[in-house]
């Protein structure tokens, strides 16, 4: 089976602004080198290429400028997102956060009512972590009081071998 092969075709603009340009370009070149030949400032050519040079140089810069932005798209990719499945347990002055993934979780951050924070370095696949509510602490240092206020989210961020996931859920638990 041959396959049908299609012959490139350029469009007659595109092709003579190409040759004027390499033509004036041309000609830019041998006056600098010294050369002493007339152009006439009424001669249509000579108008049109002029006005090619312009917009060579123009077009020149929109591909450019194209082409920093397509390669910097296509350099920079969305980090990936992974999906944990944890399991969350409570009573009145501690909580359990469980990994039921098959995978380790790293640089683990804990956040409880968008505002008290808790860092570990992993919870392993399968592990229980036990925490204290007080040991939830704002950035600014205040230690959340479990005994004057109620848990009501609790939002994870980590690290998996798929990428970065977050994980967001309520909590209700009987006080």
């Amino acid at each position: 089976m041959g396959t049908d092969t299609q012959p490139v075709t350029l469009h007659r603009p595109v092709v003579l602004h190409a040759v004027l340009y390499l033509v004036d370009f041309s000609t830019d070149f041998l006056r600098q080198q010294g050369y002493q030949g007339r152009m006439s400032s009424n001669c249509l050519l000579c108008k049109s290429w002029r006005h090619l040079k312009e917009l060579g140089i123009s077009l020149l810069l929109v591909a450019i400028t194209v082409g920093i932005i397509v390669g910097f798209g296509l350099c920079t990719r969305a980090p990936k997102v992974a999906e944990i499945s944890p399991s969350i347990e409570g009573s009145d002055l501690e909580m359990t956060v469980t990994n039921n993934d098959a995978f380790d979780w790293t640089n683990v951050q804990l956040e409880l009512n968008s505002a008290f924070r808790y860092g570990i370095a992993a919870i392993h696949a399968g592990e229980a972590l036990h925490i204290q509510l007080q040991d939830f602490v704002k950035p600014d240092g205040t230690n959340f009081d479990p005994l004057r206020q109620t848990p009501s989210q609790l939002a994870i961020s980590c690290e998996t071998p798929q990428g970065e996931a977050q994980w967001i859920g309520s909590m209700s638990q009987p006080r």
